[in-house]
């Protein structure tokens, strides 16, 4: 494969995306603020899932409640139902007034008839039904009450059935209680985050900021033989030691760099002698030979003269 085709397809892959808005940050800024985003994502999910749980726990308690206490004042109207005392009935009815949650309470005869109700001073709106058929009816449509009923027997003999209904106010009450205990929870779990994110800052950034504050000594010095501390023993730790090992090759080539320049200007000094010498020798060699030839030429004359002399004295 060749180059431009492993760029082309490194190009292709799709590039990891980071948190939107925390690309600029300082390590320091992108601890703190990833573990308060995670601590408050748990906090709120638990405490979700908490209030959730809470709701459905009290509502299957007070449905509880409902059910034993028709049961119990079911079994106490069984003597009035049989002798047809409404007065009776509606007292053992009465009594739920000490429970302000309890709205409506309706008793109905062996035939199905309303025998007596009940309604909560404070519940207006609330009836019940003329039969059991239409009470139940309007159960259907009416979602705003947690129900609960009741069979009275005589015996095997069925002769009523009650029906109690409660609001929702004892579970949003203690939903709200849980709710506001798990706001507090919350407000310390954001505070212990923050304590928690600047303590672990620390162990992560200050190693890193102790080999930023080294390669600045570095660049401002240009001593390649300051060394980054190692703390620990972690991936910051050995990246210490691969930034000093990095140093060492530096340092080792810049010592050969400065040798192998030292040797050069050496040689060429010896050179720039050696021209020297040689231009001083040309220069010698050059005046000799310029003498020579003078002696030479001379040399030359006196032959010729020599000669004229040799053909004059043959003549």
């Amino acid at each position: 494969m060749s180059r431009t085709e492993a760029k082309r397809i490194s190009v292709s892959l799709p590039r990891e995306k980071s948190f939107k808005g925390l690309g600029g940050l300082s390590i320091k800024a992108k601890i703190i603020s990833l573990i308060l985003i995670v601590s408050i994502t748990v906090l709120l999910i638990s405490g979700a899932i908490t209030a959730y749980s809470e709701y459905h726990s009290q509502k299957t308690e007070l449905t509880n409640q409902l059910t034993s206490l028709s049961k119990l004042i079911g079994n106490r109207t069984t003597a009035a139902l049989a002798f047809f005392d409404e007065k009776t009935g509606y007292e053992n009815l009465s009594a739920l007034a000490a429970i302000p949650n309890v709205k409506l309470a309706c008793l109905y005869g062996a035939d199905g008839s309303i025998f007596t109700s009940f309604t909560h001073q404070l519940s207006e709106g609330y009836t019940c039904g003329t039969s059991v058929a239409e009470h139940q009816l309007l159960l259907g449509k009416d979602k705003t009450l947690i129900n609960a009923d009741y069979n009275i027997l005589d015996g095997s003999e069925v002769v009523g059935q009650i029906f109690l209904h409660s609001s929702y106010e004892p579970i949003y009450d203690r939903v709200f209680d849980r709710l506001m205990m798990i706001a507090l929870n919350f407000v310390i779990g954001i505070i212990l985050a923050v304590i928690l994110a600047s303590w672990l800052q620390k162990l992560i950034s200050a190693p890193i900021e102790k080999i930023h504050d080294a390669a600045d000594d570095i660049i401002a010095k240009n001593d390649y033989s300051i060394r980054a501390p190692k703390t620990t023993d972690d991936e910051i730790g050995r990246m210490a030691s691969s930034f000093n090992r990095m140093l060492e090759t530096i340092e080792s080539k810049n010592k050969d760099l400065e040798e192998q320049i030292k040797r050069r200007k050496g040689a060429e000094v010896a050179l720039r002698d050696m021209n020297t010498e040689l231009e001083d020798r040309i220069e010698i060699r050059t005046i000799e030979l310029a003498r020579k030839n003078e002696e030479l030429s001379e040399a030359m004359q006196v032959l010729e003269q020599a000669k004229d002399e040799l053909v004059q004295s043959e003549k």
